[in-house]
């Protein structure tokens, strides 16, 4: 749980990372379980805004917030 880690690390709690960022804290706890895609670019900008990472932490959050399963019908 990557963004967790980075949010515990900032010692955030969900509701000030939510409140610097522009996010409700659902959508922070659902990106922290996995429950939800990866996030829009803008998502992900203003996390690592509210958050200090540089562009290689961007890119490394990026890849380890995980996906949610997708069911193809059939």
């Amino acid at each position: 749980m990557a963004l967790r880690r980075l949010r515990e690390d900032a010692r955030l709690t969900q509701e000030q990372l939510a409140e610097k960022a522009g996010l409700s804290t659902n959508a922070i706890s659902a990106l922290e379980r996995g429950d939800r895609k990866r996030p829009y670019p803008h998502t992900l900008n203003a996390l690592a805004t509210a958050l200090g990472l540089g562009e290689d932490e961007v890119r490394a959050l990026r890849m380890l917030i995980p996906r949610r399963a997708v069911r193809h019908p059939g």
